[in-house]
């Protein structure tokens, strides 16, 4: 589509051209910079990231602690059973009769 809006091809030197006169370079000013680094800094040295840190690290323990116990209690349990087992063949041995 042309710049006049017909079906006609734009010229290169022509597209260039409203380009150039369109696209004018803006610079910022130094102030801008300072404060846009400045806000820089102070959000990459603070921010959630630290909270997330604390709240994985608090979740992680709670979840280790929770973990060892119930292996703890497992293993409680699977020796009182052993010793349960061990305690009735003792006394079917002791209550029943030598032959």
């Amino acid at each position: 589509m042309g710049a006049d809006g017909l079906s006609m091809p734009i010229d290169r030197r022509q597209l260039e051209d409203w380009l150039s006169r369109a696209m004018t370079p803006v610079e910022p000013s130094a102030r801008f910079i300072r404060r846009l680094r400045g806000g820089l800094v102070t959000y990459r040295g603070s921010g959630l990231l630290l909270e997330w840190k604390i709240i994985a690290a608090v979740v992680t323990l709670i979840l280790l602690t929770a973990a060892s116990l119930g292996l703890t209690l497992r293993i409680l349990l699977g020796l009182l059973g052993l010793f349960g087992i061990i305690q009735r063949s003792r006394r079917r041995r002791s209550t029943s009769p030598t032959a």
